[in-house]
């Protein structure tokens, strides 16, 4: 695993913060940062969007990324009739995600592939509620109901009523975002200490030589 930048900001003002992009203070936050491209699978997170409104509208959804999927998935906003809820963010320098990490109630991940990506364990760092799959081998991660919420991938389908059931319970919401704070400040090495561990492993590969 590569090393885990701690994004977290204890006061950070989020409502600030909110205004200062537009959206409501008093709107939640669901956040998605990925690259824009097919194996990612944002089309999963806009395609739960109108269930989701249909039960909990006063929410926005994020999306912090570029690629060569923006086109077809703004289009899909359009067709979805949803345009209200989704707010596109675009490439961001990484000294910025850390704002829209902290301004967060939700982050998501639905990759193809394994989701464990940077963004979901910084994320976590950030003690984010986090919402994934069940693929590669993130359930070595993300324990469900305990640290985050694990969704098999067959269930994709129950990802709208997921979302509803953390944006009406916020003590959900809190603790499993404390409790992935907890395992990845107990689990996750800072790039210092990556490299440190490397450097390390090299060093006693070449006195084995």
């Amino acid at each position: 695993m590569n090393g885990v930048d701690d994004l977290y900001i204890p006061d950070f003002d989020i409502g600030k913060f909110k205004e200062s992009i537009g959206v409501s203070k008093d709107k939640k936050v669901i956040l998605a940062v990925s690259r824009l491209v097919k194996w990612k699978r944002v089309d999963r997170i806009i395609n739960a969007i109108p269930l989701v409104i249909s039960k909990y509208n006063n929410v926005i959804f994020m999306i912090v990324g570029d690629g060569d999927d923006k086109a077809y998935l703004e289009n899909l906003v359009e067709k979805l009739n949803i345009k209200d809820y989704v707010k596109f963010i675009g490439a961001v320098p990484h000294n910025e995600v850390k704002y829209y990490m902290n301004a967060a109630d939700i982050f998501i991940s639905t990759n193809d592939l394994s989701n464990v990506s940077n963004s979901l364990l910084e994320a976590m760092k950030c003690g984010k509620c986090v919402v994934t799959l069940n693929t590669g081998e993130t359930s070595e991660i993300i324990k469900n109901n305990e640290n985050g919420i694990l969704l098999d991938v067959n269930y994709i389908n129950n990802l709208p009523n997921v979302i509803i059931q953390l944006l009406n319970d916020e003590k959900l919401r809190n603790k499993l975002g404390r409790n992935a704070r907890k395992y990845a400040l107990e689990n996750f090495l800072t790039w210092d200490q990556r490299i440190k561990m490397e450097i390390k492993f090299i060093e006693e590969l070449c006195l084995k030589k």
